[in-house]
């Protein structure tokens, strides 16, 4: 029985440390004046292996729709991060957003 709770206990420590190493990391780019509208389109881009390669290929220049000015934001975020965990990081998502 002890066992099995302290097998418990290193799990629940070990994950807890899995998502403190997880970060919600954002980076914003303005093109133009950016974001005038703030109209959204949103798209995931995955990666294998710990993020080393790209499953996908998104383009903002597209999701755009030819605006001339518009604020892209990437960003991994909680539910990125848990879908990442499910697959122990050997699959990871991250969030790209278009505002424009």
């Amino acid at each position: 029985m002890k066992k099995a709770v302290r097998k418990v206990a290193v799990l629940t420590v070990v994950v807890a440390l899995l998502f403190t190493l997880a970060s919600c990391t954002t980076h914003e780019h303005i093109v133009g004046t950016g974001a005038a509208t703030g109209y959204t389109e949103s798209a995931k881009q995955w990666y294998l292996l710990y993020g080393l390669i790209p499953l996908n290929n998104v383009d903002t220049k597209a999701m755009s729709g030819g605006a001339a000015n518009y604020k892209i934001v990437t960003q991994t975020t909680i539910i990125d991060s848990l879908l990442g965990s499910l697959t122990a990081g050997l699959i990871m998502p991250r969030t790209v957003r278009v505002i424009k």
